[in-house]
């Protein structure tokens, strides 16, 4: 609020009155004339040679994608100026936008720009990326705190964003009306005195707002019934408030220390006639490259944090940081060039044959194309790497990718090996997804919801827990890292990788102990992190390998084999979950068969005496066979579970078959002793003789031996031995 004319934080006060074009604002200090300071400031301003400040509301998507951003110009403009007023006020759409949510995509709104901006100047907020919160009346006083009677899944995160600004900017700039500019005037002053000595409130915002307001600055200017004490008391808080408030954070999980960067270096660019600027631009600097060195990236490019939705995200604003400071002559650190690199590299391995990145922890799905395409365009790398890549390990990150030949056809198996991560992290260890011929079918379910509101927390814990993972349970719990860590590690790991022209093949365990579940993001929350009470089993280990039979000529079925050993004392339920996308399904003799016509299809095929069961959309309390990626709500969607009871240890094996559209064809698959050993008669008369034993050493079935941690012979259809792989070295049992 500005009180007696002096706005709560000095613009005037943050100014270097020495930078070229203040020379009015000192004079008319020394005058003592503190409105004709403020008025010569606002006069800079609009004469000063604007910084390349590259728009950046709604990204790089199309008119769908961006309305949703409140973004409703018919093509986004690269630089907007207030001079632009009548120019792009022409370029602005009055159609009906969309809505997007993680779970339903996009979908018509039902509200062109001018029925948001019009309900804006009534106080009331329809946000299109919470669009199951509806429309929301803040009250006459307007209500920062009010979280709408549906508890919103994003509402408290999003509204002190100020999105919404974007709708009131662009409908004046559309009809000319001062109503529109004044309410977003307004509403921004209401914030910084709301704000203002509010040292509980969250410190994202200020992230966002510094890149939000001077993106909504242009529109501002244009006003020209804008108070100079207005604009000083918003420039003022941009100044002080919001840059000490990003200042003061010294460290920050994952994607936050980026954004928090990035708020520094748009102040610093944006305002560089502030005496703080050059600081701001050099925090700001040393915060992305931390990002993409060593406080969120390995030394190999893999992430600390293990949601890859977030990631891609925060890369691609990494990058823009980088267009941006060139754009503006400051130059960008060197060493950030190779790192971004690493970053592209890292994300393309990653990338799945449809384009996106498993949906690993909190993350909406990520798309890491256009952050490659980027790369190409700055850093002249990247864009063969569109074309599809091979298997590859991280041993920093603990991600392994097998993949097949083919491209945007390819399969496709996602196997994490590594720690929890550095924030919005899953207990998912050992979890695997898969992409059959093009088409993904087993899956990560992501998160539904941030809320811990009675109505979501049950599948805020389940979407979390490692029942909501494609990894194994043991008794029905969970792992437990967010109780017992590690989030990180401090060396690369030493899992046994073999990949070869006959087989990709890698294994994980985890050892850190299991309980009741203890899902609590660990981040920077609207909501208090909850202590964990119960008991943690840490007698029990998971050890996981996966062996990737590769095709050996053109159209030759290639397949993985999913070894589960579990280790401990006493008798246990063992459960080994694969978590299908919504779809028909058969079962026949215990295998599970996805049924879509037309498309690729995955065989899971359970070997030896385990349970199958297939569980689709049972309610709580004990959720399960949900998924989170396909509607507004959860949906029922196949999880598929090999069981298997008594003492430990315990090994469940699943081949998991990708099967071409029109295919059918199964192997018959036997399991020989207690010690790993499958035959694989393949649908085209061939064997295939596999053997991956509860560890390291010398071992024997018939004709078959072999020393090393596991082994792979392909016979041909008369039983001639094609090729052979005795994976690992021999380590004594």
């Amino acid at each position: 609020m500005v009180t007696n004319g002096v706005a709560p934080h000095d613009a005037l006060a943050a100014l270097d009155l020495g930078y070229p074009g203040l020379e009015a604002v000192l004079r008319a200090l020394d005058a003592g004339d503190r409105a004709a300071a403020q008025a010569a400031y606002l006069a800079h301003y609009r004469q000063r040679r604007q910084p390349v400040l590259h728009w950046h509301f709604g990204g790089d998507g199309d008119f769908v994608a961006r309305s949703a951003q409140f973004d409703f110009f018919a093509a986004p403009p690269e630089l907007v100026t207030w001079r632009d007023r009548e120019r792009l006020g022409r370029q602005i759409r009055r159609d009906k936008g969309y809505t997007f949510t993680r779970t339903q995509g996009s979908r018509p709104s039902g509200y062109a720009l001018l029925d948001l901006a019009a309900q804006l100047l009534d106080n009331r907020v329809f946000l299109p990326y919470s669009p199951e919160d509806g429309l929301v009346d803040l009250g006459s006083e307007w209500d920062w705190e009010r979280v709408p009677a549906a508890t919103g899944r994003r509402w408290t995160l999003s509204l002190c964003y100020q999105y919404f600004l974007r709708a009131l900017a662009q409908a004046y700039w559309l009809t000319g009306a001062e109503c529109y500019i004044a309410k977003l005037v307004a509403i921004a002053i209401d914030y910084v005195g709301y704000v203002d000595g509010r040292s509980e409130w969250l410190w994202i915002p200020d992230m966002q707002l510094a890149l939000n307001y001077q993106q909504l600055m242009p529109f501002i200017l244009s006003w020209p019934g804008l108070a100079a004490a207005d604009f000083c008391t918003i420039q003022g808080w941009l100044a002080d408030g919001c840059a000490a408030s990003m200042e003061a954070v010294e460290e920050a999980p994952g994607n936050q220390g980026l954004y928090n960067g990035l708020g520094l270096l748009w102040l610093g660019i944006g305002m560089p006639e502030c005496k703080r600027a050059g600081a701001w631009r050099e925090r700001g600097f040393v915060q992305i490259a931390d990002y993409f060195g060593d406080a969120a990236s390995y030394p190999d490019g893999s992430s600390r944090e293990n949601s890859y939705g977030y990631v891609v995200g925060a890369s691609r604003e990494g990058l823009r940081a980088w267009e941006m400071a060139a754009a503006n002559g400051w130059p960008f650190p060197g060493r950030l060039e190779q790192a971004i690199a690493r970053r592209a590299e890292f994300l393309a391995d990653v990338r799945k044959p449809d384009g996106s990145c498993p949906w690993t922890g909190d993350g909406q799905r990520g798309y890491p194309d256009e952050f490659l395409r980027q790369v190409a365009r700055v850093g002249r790398r990247g864009a063969e790497w569109l074309a599809g890549r091979g298997s590859a390990l991280y041993r920093w990150g603990g991600v392994g990718i097998m993949r097949g030949v083919g491209a945007a056809k390819a399969n496709y198996l996602f196997f994490d090996v590594g720690p929890l991560g550095t924030v919005h992290a899953h207990e998912g260890k050992l979890a695997v997804e898969v992409v059959a011929y093009g088409r993904s079918i087993v899956e990560d379910l992501g998160v539904h919801s941030y809320s811990r509101e009675p109505r979501e927390k049950p599948w805020y814990r389940f979407f979390g827990h490692s029942l909501g993972h494609n990894t194994v349970v043991v008794d029905g719990l969970s792992q437990m890292r967010l109780a017992t860590g590690p989030q990180v590690v401090e060396a690369p790991l030493d899992n046994l990788w073999w990949s070869t022209a006959t087989c990709d093949y890698l294994a994980g365990s985890y050892e850190e102990g299991y309980g009741a579940g203890h899902y609590s993001e660990p981040m920077v929350s609207v909501y208090a992190p909850e202590d964990y009470r119960g008991a943690i089993d840490r007698s029990l280990q998971h050890r996981r390998s996966v062996c990737f039979v590769k095709a050996q000529e053109p159209g030759e079925a290639e397949y993985w084999i999913v070894s589960d050993w579990i280790s401990g004392m006493g008798g246990h339920i063992c459960e080994a979950l694969y978590h299908l996308v919504p779809g028909k399904i058969s079962v026949e003799n215990r295998t599970v068969r996805t049924m879509a016509a037309d498309a690729a299809n995955l065989a899971l095929i359970p070997v030896g005496n385990v349970e199958v069961e297939v569980v689709e959309g049972r309610p709580e309390p004990d959720l399960q066979g949900w998924y989170c990626g396909g509607d507004l709500r959860p949906v029922p969607a196949p999880c598929v579970v090999h069981r298997c009871r008594g003492a430990l240890p315990q090994l469940i094996q699943t081949v998991l078959w990708p099967l071409r559209s029109g295919e059918s064809d199964l192997p018959r698959v036997a399991a020989h002793g207690d010690d790993g050993w499958l035959r694989i008669v393949r649908p085209d008369g061939g064997t295939d003789i596999f053997c991956a034993p509860r560890a390291s050493g010398a071992w024997t079935w018939g004709q078959w031996r072999f020393a090393g941690a596991a082994y792979l012979a392909r016979l041909d259809r008369a039983g001639a031995r094609r090729s052979e792989e005795c994976i690992g070295p021999e380590v004594s049992q």
